[in-house]
């Protein structure tokens, strides 16, 4: 397993690491495009594609979104492969700060895959938003 300050990103905000030579896990952070988009009321016509970049390039968006991140199920079970998540989230966390970043979502999580969100909260994150999946027959 490689040291956090060794998890080599593939590009910025994409973190891979590996253990005895193989890729074991990722972290993919990107910029939070909801936070940049939030007022613009769906629509990037006629000027919303220039609030966008300006605030993108220019005024910066203050937070990240992780929507991806995993362990192979191989790793998962060893104890090299439950502190990995703790070592990405640090990693993505140190990089996301020299960026100026002030905070990260880790968006999309279920209620039901406690395995991730002790992950999240044991790493301090809190639950601030919830969104709701239902099912209903069309027939």
């Amino acid at each position: 397993l490689q040291p956090p300050e060794q998890l080599g990103p593939a590009e910025r905000g994409q973190l891979a690491a590996e253990i005895d030579g193989e890729t074991a896990g990722f972290v993919a952070a990107l910029p939070n495009l909801n936070e940049a988009i939030a007022d613009l009321g769906g629509k990037l016509a006629p000027f919303g594609w220039a609030k966008l970049l300006w605030r993108l390039k220019v005024a910066r968006v203050k937070s990240i979104r992780v929507p991806l991140m995993g362990v192979k199920r191989k790793f998962a079970s060893t104890h090299r492969g439950q502190v990995l998540p703790f070592q990405l989230i640090d990693a993505a966390a140190t990089q996301a700060r020299a960026l100026g970043y002030e905070w990260c979502e880790m968006s999309w999580i279920l209620e039901d895959n406690v395995a991730m969100r002790n992950i999240c909260e044991r790493a301090g994150a809190r639950v601030y938003k919830t969104y709701r999946i239902y099912q209903k027959a069309l027939v």
